[in-house]
């Protein structure tokens, strides 16, 4: 069987060979191939030590030494990030996260040995072709995942795996094979020493998986170990969250809205939104997702919908992408309510009919703006902005259009400006 590489990967493959090493692609890219899905990034293993591999591109490729006592080169070449890493033994791990210090070999079995997963402890090279000495294209085909050896040593050497194993099931749809689904739930206190940056990374693109609803149903107490507030849904408000997650878009503001709607365990959408915003810190998300999402949780059951005119100051409240985010939530929670969904398509409708027609959705879009006030004597200070929001108000209800002229008559006829 052979594989098709992309003329980069060939390439950094075959220069390799030309010099007298091995080298494979290898883990993530080979396994993605094989299910005919396009991999993120290309590495490689080979036999030659970095400053070999340094040597070997030597004026062919940008060389950067990212991490060289781990024995990793990257090659930037055409555009391409390319991780170029020695065949390598671990020593023993500290932290249940890195090995102390690393070994080089010229054995890539040895390499393949101390991955996490048969699926991903595949090479694969032109000249060489596969090196599959752990099974991984026959647990490809069953659709299984499986540790490389014991499950309980893979995870205790690196406790980040236990949650990798659980996203992998989310994205790819496989069952795990029967000890390494004991050791995800045995070793999962593990979790508590990995780093909170790692923990979001992996959690993010679980939540965005294919089987996200399926996965945190049978997974959410590995979860709950570093994400206790998904605990505090009992019952059928569970079922109603999981059951939300399927129906959103993978959408990861939007899935992390849902998982944590009761955060406080209660149906106060203000308390559940502050202690969200509480774990969300605690896990180092970003300012704009925690924002969004504590805006999405708060104002889940917001009377949003009640008039034409209530729709385009939610518009311009929230803004246009939280706004339909906004709906997203409350139609995914609302499935079997009828009225509250024609209610929501209703609210969609007038909402994109109001930025069709060019509603201005904030002051700063306004046909008239600061300088213009200040053109026409009004002095520098609050005033310029409370006389803003008033036009902008007078313009969303529909009172007057958003032109200049008919702003600055609006302003005369106020009383808000004197005319000559």
């Amino acid at each position: 069987m052979e594989l098709s590489l992309p003329l980069p990967v060939a390439y950094v493959l075959g220069r390799l060979e030309e010099k007298g090493y091995a080298a494979y692609a290898v883990g993530g890219c080979i396994r993605d191939r094989l299910l005919n899905r396009e991999p993120n990034d290309w590495d490689i293993a080979c036999s030659a030590l970095p400053q070999e591999i340094s040597a070997v591109f030597s004026g062919k490729a940008r060389i950067l030494p990212t991490g060289l006592q781990h024995g990793t080169v990257t090659l930037l070449l055409e555009g391409w990030q390319i991780e170029a890493t020695t065949f390598r033994i671990d020593g023993p791990y500290t932290g249940h996260r890195r090995p102390e210090q690393v070994s080089f070999t010229d054995d890539i079995e040895k390499d393949l040995a101390r991955r996490d997963f048969t699926i991903n402890a595949m090479a694969y090279s032109p000249l060489r072709g596969f090196a599959d000495p752990f099974g991984g294209q026959e647990d490809l085909k069953r659709g299984r995942l499986r540790c490389v050896g014991a499950p309980v040593q893979r995870f205790t050497e690196d406790a980040l795996r236990i949650l990798r194993a659980v996203r992998f099931l989310a994205q790819l749809g496989f069952s795990p094979e029967e000890r390494t689904r004991r050791a995800i739930f045995s070793e999962r206190e593990l979790l508590r020493a990995v780093s909170a940056e790692r923990l979001t990374a992996e959690t993010g693109k679980l939540l965005c998986a294919l089987n996200a609803e399926k996965v945190l149903r049978e997974y959410r107490e590995v979860l709950a170990v570093f994400l206790p507030e998904i605990e505090r849904a009992e019952g059928e408000s569970w079922e109603c969250i999981l059951r939300a997650i399927g129906r959103l878009p993978a959408c990861l503001p939007l899935r992390l809205a849902a998982l944590i709607s009761f955060a406080a365990g209660g149906e106060d959408m203000k308390e559940n939104a502050r202690c969200a915003d509480s774990a969300l810190r605690r896990l180092h998300y970003d300012n704009r997702t925690r924002e969004t999402v504590d805006f999405l949780i708060e104002n889940r059951e917001a009377p949003v919908l009640e008039t034409a005119l209530s729709v385009r100051r939610w518009l311009c409240r929230a803004g246009e992408e939280r706004f339909f985010s906004l709906l997203s939530l409350r139609r995914a929670f609302s499935l079997e309510d009828m009225a509250a969904l024609e209610a929501l398509d209703e609210a969609e409708r007038l909402a994109r009919d109001a930025i069709r027609q060019g509603m201005p959705l904030s002051p700063g879009e306004l046909a008239v703006g600061g300088s213009d006030l200040l053109c026409l004597g009004v002095l520098a200070g609050p005033q310029v902005g409370q006389l803003l929001r008033l036009l902008h108000e007078r313009v969303i209800e529909g009172s007057c259009e958003n032109s200049r002229e008919a702003l600055l008559h609006l302003l005369e006829r106020e009383g808000w400006l004197q005319s000559d």
